[in-house]
């Protein structure tokens, strides 16, 4: 990004921020940038030093058509995330098109007992399945969390390499990007990120658990994107998301959204709520058992129905909003065109974080969306 200026948005002109960014005003003003970490022609050695060169192609997720979400009821995992996708085959063939495909699982912990917070391996294997209907590439199956081959390990993904054509790959080992959120006090923080997330030639899927978390109150799809962005093999480039009062969830809030303004967004949501995750999420909660998964090239809508599916006020969900009302997708429930099983018939209350008084003491703020 060489010399040009950044910007700091106090307090008092977010508000300016976030219809600047709606409007398409802002994201130039923090720089353009090329991605070539990761195209489809690197995926047999997908290890580049990428820097910002002077260009502005940037990956963009589209929405085809409606906000399609589909809904199945199993208590197979991998028979659900499979009949979920199954009716989305034609938008989600058309959406690939000649793409890479990438399947960015949510680990975050690598431990033997932190797995019931990770994607389910089997839940996996059915999206796997579902792309094996049209897709005659080899998938990646990546994360970025710190030590994503001892996931891979201890829960059980190794052996898809020998059943799929996949490839399991250490997202930190793809190079990185150079960019900017906020810190604290709302001045420009450095933070890089890792080059697959901007990749225009990456088609991202996120496999994710439903879960409550500890500083924006619930983990769907988008956040598994946007907190796996920056690399995981640099101590602190993730905690710069969520720095702050409030446990940082002011913070984390606005600046996945800003991530998203760059691309950082699943074109694919894949949500298991057949075994999610209450109380002390996103790593040391509890499982909640339930028989739901569902599926959007939309992720808003898909990240919408998921916080309807745990009972918690979807007004609460500032970061979901935010990227709504910049037309990232559809958040509003009667504009949706539901596939499939009734989500009303599966609401059941997840049990919050400890700390979820701490996360709302911001949420008073008016943002005017």
């Amino acid at each position: 990004m060489g010399n040009k200026p950044f910007i700091s948005y106090p307090i008092s002109n977010r508000r300016t921020f976030l219809k600047d960014v709606i409007t398409g005003t802002t994201g130039l003003a923090l720089g353009s940038m090329a991605f070539r970490g990761f195209s489809k022609t690197t995926t047999d050695n997908a290890i580049a030093d990428t820097s910002p060169a002077d260009s502005r192609k940037m990956r963009k997720v589209t929405h085809p058509g409606p906000g399609n979400v589909s809904l199945y009821s199993s208590s197979d995992q991998r028979e659900a995330s499979y009949k979920a996708l199954k009716p989305l085959q034609s938008e989600i063939e058309k959406s690939i098109g000649d793409k890479q495909v990438v399947l960015k699982l949510n680990l975050t912990q690598t431990r033997p007992e932190n797995q019931k917070g990770a994607t389910d391996v089997n839940f996996t294997r059915g999206i796997l399945d579902f792309l094996n209907l049209f897709y005659d590439r080899q998938v990646i199956i990546g994360e970025s969390c710190p030590n994503p081959m001892e996931g891979f390990t201890n829960y059980g993904y190794l052996p898809l390499e020998r059943e799929y054509d996949v490839k399991l790959l250490d997202l930190n080992e793809v190079g990185v990007t150079r960019m900017w959120v906020q810190d604290a006090i709302y001045n420009p923080l450095g933070i890089n990120i890792v080059n697959t997330y901007l990749d225009p030639d990456v088609y991202m899927v996120s496999p994710t658990r439903i879960k409550t978390h500890d500083r924006v109150i619930a983990t769907l799809s988008f956040k598994n994107i946007a907190l796996g962005a920056p690399i995981g093999t640099q101590r602190g480039e993730k905690n710069k998301m969520h720095q702050g009062e409030n446990g940082g969830g002011k913070n984390c809030s606005y600046n996945m959204f800003r991530l998203a303004t760059f691309g950082i967004q699943p074109d694919l949501a894949v949500l298991d709520g057949i075994r999610g995750m209450e109380g002390n999420g996103p790593n040391r909660g509890d499982v909640k058992e339930g028989k739901i998964a569902l599926a959007s090239t939309d992720w808003v809508a898909a990240d919408r129905i998921g916080i309807e599916l745990m009972g918690i006020d979807y007004n609460r969900i500032k970061y979901l909003q935010f990227c709504s009302a910049a037309g990232m997708g559809t958040d509003d429930i009667s504009r949706m065109n539901l596939i499939g099983e009734d989500y009303r018939n599966h609401i059941s209350a997840y049990a919050l974080n400890d700390n979820i008084d701490r996360q709302l003491e911001w949420l008073h703020e008016d943002y005017g969306i």
